[in-house]
């Protein structure tokens, strides 16, 4: 409640006693003197009433902050609790296959039923290995839903990060029998201007490995991959980052396709989900641990992007990922370097 309602009328009681007391100040009236010390006291009960009422409402605005600050807290406690038993629930569920599958052959050598030869050897090794990956992936994946993961961004122009690609990938995909090429998608744009994203590279990274591995599992030997993409205007005024004057809003998408086998229809809502896997491909050597895309969805979100997947069974498929950025004048670029 206001403060100037709430004494309103008090105040008006102080103000009119003070006009009497003035006015009978020149009068022989021997109740003046108590009636002095009344109005004395009165404004100061009403002094003292006001500030008690301001701390009241200090205090209470103190309990309405700390009651939001409790609830926000409550809530990120719940999501870390639900975090923490969707991981132990995945634990058990996806190491058990593979921990009862090596717990058998073991058993099986010790009771000599069957000879510890080389390719049951290989196989435990195998299943071990996929173990530690899962219990990896498990715990960067929980560490990233609940933001606990650490992320540093840089500024990269968009060819840099073409280029770094291309060196990482190129011979591997050419090594294993695929025509590979990464398109620059920023012919475009006018000769001095670049494109500048803001990113943590090595998770970027991380999701560009995870697109690649997955057109290689997925498509035979001979088949095409394909990074490209495309830089969008952002239809809005021109924006001031960091200092830099001229810059355009933009959004790039960075696109992973393939010549492969493609997803199933109903499968494609699912792919980003722990654990989904599609039906084994023909060409595929090695099953991943099903988070792999999972946590590539996190990473994209830390970033305020967006990732998506477009495929037609036995037509290939296009991995993707949207990430803000801006246009900027090549002689700005230097300047910042």
């Amino acid at each position: 409640m206001n403060q100037e309602n709430l004494f309103g009328n008090e105040q008006k009681i102080l103000e009119s006693s003070r006009k009497i007391m003035e006015d009978a100040a020149n009068e022989d009236n021997e109740l003046l003197p108590e009636f002095k010390r009344l109005v004395i006291d009165y404004e100061r009960l009403i002094k003292l009433t006001t500030k008690i009422f301001k701390i009241s409402d200090i205090q209470s605005k103190n309990i309405k902050q700390h009651e939001e600050e409790m609830r926000q807290l409550n809530q990120d406690l719940q999501h870390l609790e639900k975090s923490r038993r969707k991981l132990m629930s995945d634990i058990s569920h996806e190491l058990g296959t593979p921990m009862t599958s090596v717990q058998g052959y073991v058993k099986a050598m010790l009771d000599g039923v069957i000879e510890p030869g080389e390719p049951h050897l290989r196989m435990i090794y195998n299943k071990v290995l996929l173990v530690n990956d899962l219990v990896d992936d498990l715990f960067e994946l929980s560490k990233l839903e609940a933001s606990k993961a650490g992320f540093h961004f840089s500024e990269y122009p968009l060819e840099q990060l073409l280029e770094l690609l291309r060196g990482r990938f190129e011979l591997e995909a050419k090594d294993r029998g695929f025509v590979f090429s990464v398109e620059d998608f920023q012919e475009k744009l006018p000769p001095d201007r670049y494109v500048s994203i803001s990113i943590d590279l090595k998770r970027i990274e991380q999701v560009m490995n995870n697109f690649v591995n997955n057109a290689f599992r997925y498509t035979a030997p001979g088949g095409i991959i394909k990074i490209h993409g495309e830089v969008r205007m952002v239809e809005q005024a021109l924006i001031d980052r960091g200092g830099s004057a001229g810059e355009l809003p933009c959004e790039v998408t960075f696109k992973v396709s393939d010549s492969g086998e493609g997803i199933e229809e109903e499968a494609l809502p699912h792919v980003f989900d722990r654990f989904y896997r599609a039906k084994k491909a023909k060409s595929s050597v090695k099953s991943g641990t099903g988070l792999g895309l999972a946590i590539a969805k996190e990473i994209i979100q830390q970033h305020n992007g967006h990732i998506g997947v477009n495929s037609v069974k036995n037509h290939g498929c296009t991995f993707y990922f949207t990430l803000p950025g801006a246009i900027i004048l090549e002689q700005a670029w230097e300047t910042e370097s």
